[in-house]
């Protein structure tokens, strides 16, 4: 697995810390937060798209979005 150097792992905090504050989804800060820890760029890429498609596209139609 591809360790992270300390800025991209303090991005990876910083970014966990913004969405966190906007009310996101525990499985998105999961996912984020196990970026470059437990799960490897692809899984992550993955999972964030699969988040996307499904859950992502509900708050969006919800909150009237494209």
């Amino acid at each position: 697995m591809q360790k992270l150097d300390v800025v991209n792992r303090e991005i990876i905090i910083e970014l966990h810390r913004a969405i966190n504050a906007l009310g996101a989804d525990p499985e998105l800060l999961a996912t984020v937060g196990s970026w470059g820890d437990k799960l490897e760029d692809e899984q992550v890429l993955e999972k964030l798209k699969a988040w996307n498609a499904t859950k992502g596209k509900l708050i969006s139609t919800i909150s009237g979005g494209a």
